[in-house]
């Protein structure tokens, strides 16, 4: 699931900038509010996550909860007329992230032996950088001829298809 997240991410941070400055008619200024507020949120979510991660035991759910969120808040994106929308979607997809790291990391040290955990997290992390790359790679092919509907449509059919 995390590859796949992270292909749709990159992709939409790829045209982010340039939808929300050109297509919204947001400054700079907004922008950087936008992505500081999402960074923000992100971690906040992070640090509440784990503590009832703890608390309750089960970390699945949280899990199942963050990319859910992130899957069905990015489309929206595609619909946005202004920045104060881009700005909800933007937050609810960080909310997202936030919410399912801690929980995940946890799930992943709980299914290992600790003699392999640095090999689990380890293919984890492969699996965010290929997605990483794999992101930005496809937006390059298909930003010129579809613009940014591209990263959006891709990204909801990636959330129909887990």
């Amino acid at each position: 699931m995390s590859l796949f997240t992270d292909i749709s991410t990159e992709m939409i941070l790829g045209v982010l900038p340039l939808f929300v400055t050109i297509d919204l008619g947001a400054t700079k200024e907004l922008l950087g509010l936008m992505e500081g507020a999402a960074d923000s949120l992100n971690y906040a979510f992070r640090s509440f996550a784990g503590v009832i991660s703890d608390r309750i035991a089960s970390r699945k759910p949280l899990v199942i909860v963050g990319y859910a969120l992130s899957t069905i808040a990015k489309p929206f994106f595609s619909v946005t007329s202004n920045f104060v929308e881009a700005l909800a979607v933007r937050l609810t997809d960080r909310a997202g992230k936030g919410i399912r790291t801690s929980p995940r990391d946890a799930l992943i040290s709980d299914s290992v032996k600790e003699a392999v955990s640095g090999r689990a997290f380890g293919l984890h992390r492969s699996l965010d950088q290929l997605g990483a790359i794999i992101g930005p790679f496809w937006l390059s092919f298909s930003y010129p001829s579809s613009g940014s509907e591209i990263c959006f449509s891709y990204h909801s059919s990636q959330g129909r298809s887990q």
